[in-house]
């Protein structure tokens, strides 16, 4: 309303949503191209055991097109609901004389993530070197948020993950998508939020997250986001295996975050 100040933030409930669901969208993309892909050597038959979001595959040859189809709702990890179509291509045979690389694009048609409609496209692309077995991803995504309340917002995101294989230790707890190896994943770069309201968020990963699969969470890195005139961080911690990161308001207040799996 017209009382509010204009360098105050009205959007943060919002804000959340928007980076969980970006989140979940990159967790299942990389989940099926890794498992569909063969890339890793991962059967899909590994991940039969997931009955909700259904997966249709097609195949040319060249390329294979994923559509990863939620229904009218799957209960995600964090406990969130989602619905609608994520449609996922990617080129089976690499054109060009870079054959370690992989194309992929991936749009969502009308995805309803916590009550929260979701369109838009991204592209990524995706480099794997054999012999060391360790993989990169470029993203680039744009995607459009209505809360159904007059609330919209554009979400931009570019962001570079690099992954790397280690020797697996053989527990088989932790590893829930029976990908058969270790591994631990760096993440660095930045994104952004609009909000027609004209609130704006500006995210940049200030210290690389590092992710460990035999943890099963991120176990160090720092993100900062602006909020208009404020800044908050989230700090993962210096390596400790927990799932917990602190998070340090424009005014030093920190508070202990508990990280979903």
């Amino acid at each position: 309303n017209n009382d509010t100040p204009i360098d105050e933030v009205t959007t943060a409930k919002q804000y959340e949503q928007v980076e969980s669901a970006s989140r979940e969208i990159y967790r299942v993309i990389e989940r099926f191209f890794n498992t569909e892909s063969g890339i890793f050597g991962i059967t899909g038959s590994q991940k039969k055991n997931m009955n909700c979001p259904k997966l249709t595959t097609e195949n040319d040859g060249r390329s294979m097109t994923l559509t990863i189809d939620y229904g009218d709702g799957c209960e995600t990890p964090d406990g969130n609901r989602t619905a609608g179509k994520i449609i996922l291509s990617f080129n089976i045979e690499p054109d060009g004389n870079n054959k370690d690389t992989t194309e992929i694009s991936y749009t969502e048609e009308n995805v309803l993530y916590d009550n929260v409609s979701i369109n838009g496209s991204a592209r990524r692309s995706f480099t794997y070197h054999s012999e060391r077995g360790n993989a990169k991803y470029i993203a680039i995504s744009e995607f459009e948020f209505d809360w159904g309340d007059g609330t919209t917002a554009t979400a931009k995101s570019n962001r570079t993950k690099e992954i790397f294989r280690e020797e697996n230790q053989g527990i088989v707890e932790e590893d829930p998508f029976g990908y058969g190896f270790d591994f631990y994943a760096t993440t660095t770069g930045n994104s952004s939020t609009s909000f027609n309201n004209k609130d704006i968020y500006a995210s940049e990963i200030t210290t690389p997250l590092r992710y460990e699969s035999i943890c099963g969470y991120t176990v160090e890195g720092v993100i900062s986001t602006i909020q208009m005139n404020k800044i908050i961080t989230l700090d993962y911690g210096e390596g400790t295996c927990d799932n917990k990161a602190i998070r340090t308001d424009t005014d030093g207040n920190e508070t202990t975050i508990e990280l979903s799996w």
